[in-house]
């Protein structure tokens, strides 16, 4: 509800402008006793009709381009009260195969009681000329899907849910809406996304459960799980998790841990010794544990075929001059059946996978080559010149039926698969990747261990190394000298825990690849960011402020961080104009980024893209993401933010022809030695810092790595 005083308006719906089945989003005109001319009013708001009166409560707000509109905020239902009011209430389209011809035929029939007569002695339509069984049936439906609507909506408006929430959950639940909610509605906190523990407890308080209710703390211990999961954990201690669902459900132990009992022999929440698991992530990471152990322990034949002969051959065959740690890690790669290549950027991977590729077709494997985003997908294909493809693309995903065509039951038919930038790969996608695979396929990971672990739940290229169980090639010689790139020795001196190399920039002829400019007040740190953005890079390196350069925070909120910095960045290259449309917030050419795995549209957590088109009539926009372009309906709009600015998490598997990084002392605790090695790894061209040597120099200094809770090295050691 506004903060502005509730006002009303009554009238009846002269016509539906626009309606969105996707959101209930509606524009109509409705004809007030008071107006000589039919008004406007907007809101999410199902079941509206022409011809049907009643009250709209909400307030006056003036368009930049459509004029003044009333903006709906809850509607209350009065029928028709004249023969003329219901002829055109049935008439309007809206109930397929009703239209004026039938409705006047019914208002013909039975006159003032015509709304009676079809919800209540439906029966009676029959006697109807021309009406028959099929249309009857069909205007019964849709008339009662429509009351069914409008009365789920002034029943959640009645508990304070906006109507844009209260559709998404009439959406989920339908005609049993009330009924669920009634009997336990923190069901939302997990079947509405969007809607968390806290917002469905606050309903739940307002319907009158009580603190103690069964079903509150059931589900705040699994929110507080589900929030772990979110947090990169698998599961969490008891200790842990108590202290965690005391504080939110603000409940002693001693009525929480009957629940929490319950729960495990309920098999809802899985309990190994003093850990606890939500059965998805236990199913994972102990199925991840047996396919690994299973191709391991699964002989490969070779068919006589000797990988050092054609590490031989490619030396004779090309200008190669292989280190000893390369040439080691090639052949381990070429003989082990799951082994693994880890190092910093600059040490050659790219060279070894070169050559692993020429040495594989050499030998008539099939290989695949996969990586876990479109980004990273891309850029292996450009290195080592074959195809390569998101994981997800490699197993096929069917978004129908909502799962992978390559599985246990229908596995990928290779011999060898390369996977890059495995430290973004989680729990969740590894068990995918390790179900399409047979015993027999031979597996190599490649990616950098000491860059931030992935978004999702488990630390899969850790856990692996740290098993000991995995053949592991960790390179550190780096081939890209200081000459050629700071950013690299910065990197890798970063990486070592001592302070980068800051060039001296007398000759302004001289183009370097890491800068860093010193500012100690945040208001300063944004005042360089901005003009950096807007006139130094583009006029000096030639980049576009937009597309060619990423802002890096370390952190999403607060000062400096990723959202208050987007408003500013926006505000600077894309600012919303009078006369241009917008939705949610977005206009055509903002650049945005998707922040939710969507299996439908193919689209994944971190993926960027730019706004190509806005529809505020049909309230969808449409995102150019590179390879495809995607629709949003406006519900669907909330799975994307804007990109100018994003966190150093977000930007994981990514490379930018440049990138600015903001540091900061009140960034302290998220200001980590792998946070800023990541945010720099991800600068292709041209680095630049921004901010206070203090806190460059807190975030070195801080190799404290937040645990994760994650088991897969353990049990990987139990098996193997």
């Amino acid at each position: 509800m506004s903060s502005k005083e509730t006002q009303k308006i009554e009238g009846t719906v002269d016509r539906i402008v626009f309606h969105s089945q996707q959101t209930g989003w509606t524009v109509a005109r409705v004809q007030t006793k008071d107006r000589p001319f039919p008004v406007t009013v907007v809101g999410n708001l199902a079941g509206l009709s022409p011809g049907q009166e009643g009250i709209f409560y909400g307030e006056w707000a003036v368009h930049a381009k459509f004029g003044e509109q009333f903006k709906i905020e809850s509607f209350s239902e009065k029928k028709p009260a004249t023969m003329e009011g219901i002829q055109r209430y049935l008439g309007s389209g809206l109930i397929p195969g009703i239209g004026p011809g039938f409705a006047r035929r019914l208002v013909e029939a039975f006159g003032l009681e015509t709304l009676d007569v079809i919800e209540n002695h439906p029966d009676r339509l029959e006697g109807v000329p021309g009406l028959g069984s099929r249309r009857i049936k069909t205007l019964l439906e849709t008339w009662e899907s429509q009351k069914q609507a409008r009365d789920v909506m002034i029943f959640l408006a009645g508990y304070g849910i906006s109507p844009k929430r209260a559709m998404k959950i009439y959406k989920e639940y339908g005609a049993d809406t009330r009924k669920i909610l009634e009997e336990n509605p923190y069901r939302l906190a997990m079947d509405v996304w969007g809607i968390g523990f806290m917002t469905a407890d606050a309903i739940a308080r307002k319907m009158g459960f009580d603190m103690g209710s069964p079903f509150r703390i059931s589900s705040g211990i699994h929110h507080v799980l589900h929030s772990a999961s979110d947090d990169g954990h698998c599961f969490l201690p008891e200790t842990e998790l108590m202290e965690k669902a005391r504080k939110i459900l603000e409940l002693p132990e001693d009525k929480i841990k009957p629940i929490l009992d319950d729960l495990c022999r309920q098999n809802r929440v899985i309990r190994e010794g003093g850990d606890h698991y939500l059965p998805f992530y236990h199913r994972m990471e102990k199925e991840c544990a047996e396919m690994l152990a299973e191709i391991m322990e699964t002989p490969h034949e070779n068919d006589g075929l000797d990988p050092e002969w054609y590490i031989e051959l490619e030396k004779s065959e090309g200008d190669l001059n292989l280190s000893p740690e390369q040439e080691s890690a090639l052949l381990k790669a070429l003989k082990s059946k799951v082994s693994i290549i880890t190092g910093g950027p600059g040490v050659g991977k790219t060279t070894i996978l070169q050559i692993l590729c020429r040495c594989l077709y050499k030998m008539q494997y099939w290989v695949e080559y996969a990586a876990p985003t479109g980004r990273a997908s891309k850029r292996m294909s450009q290195s080592i010149g074959r195809e390569a493809r998101t994981i997800h693309r490699l197993l096929r995903y069917n978004p129908k039926e909502n799962r992978f065509e390559f599985d246990k039951d229908n596995p990928l038919p290779i011999d060898f698969l390369v996977v890059d930038e495995a430290s973004m790969v989680d729990i969740v996608l590894f068990h995918h990747l390790l179900s399409a695979l047979t015993p027999d396929t031979r597996l190599l990971l490649v990616g950098d261990v000491d860059q931030l672990p992935s978004v999702g739940a488990g630390n899969v290229l850790r856990d692996l190394i740290e098993s000991g169980k995995i053949p592991v090639s960790r390179l550190t010689r780096i081939y890209r000298q200081k000459e050629e790139s700071l950013i690299v020795v910065n990197a890798h001196r970063i990486n070592r825990g001592e302070f980068p190399e800051i060039p001296r920039h007398n000759n302004r002829e001289i183009l370097r690849d890491f800068y860093f400019i010193d500012a100690e007040e945040p208001e300063r740190v944004r005042e360089i960011i901005l003009k950096t953005l807007q006139e130094r890079i583009p006029l000096r390196f030639d980049m576009d402020p937009v597309w060619d350069v990423q802002v890096l925070s370390p952190m999403s909120k607060r000062t400096l961080g990723a959202v208050e910095l987007n408003k500013d960045l926006k505000g600077l290259l894309n600012p919303p104009g009078k006369d241009r449309k917008t939705l949610r917030g977005f206009n055509i050419k903002d650049k945005v980024m998707q922040v939710k795995n969507n299996y439908q549209k193919e689209v994944f957590n971190g993926d960027i893209g730019k706004v190509v088109a806005v529809d505020e009539e049909e309230s969808s926009m449409t995102v150019d993401f590179g390879d495809k372009a995607v629709s949003y309906a406006d519900d669907e709009a909330e799975e994307l933010v804007l990109a100018y600015a994003c966190t150093v998490h977000k930007s994981q598997g990514s490379e930018f022809p440049c990138v600015i990084i903001p540091l900061w002392t009140g960034h302290y605790v998220l200001l980590q030695r792998n946070l800023i090695y990541t945010a720099l790894t991800r600068a292709r061209r041209l680095a630049v810092l921004v901010g206070s040597r203090k806190a460059l120099y807190i975030a070195i200094k801080n190799f404290h790595i937040e645990p994760r809770h994650t088991s897969l090295k353990k049990r990987l050691e139990e098996l193997l």
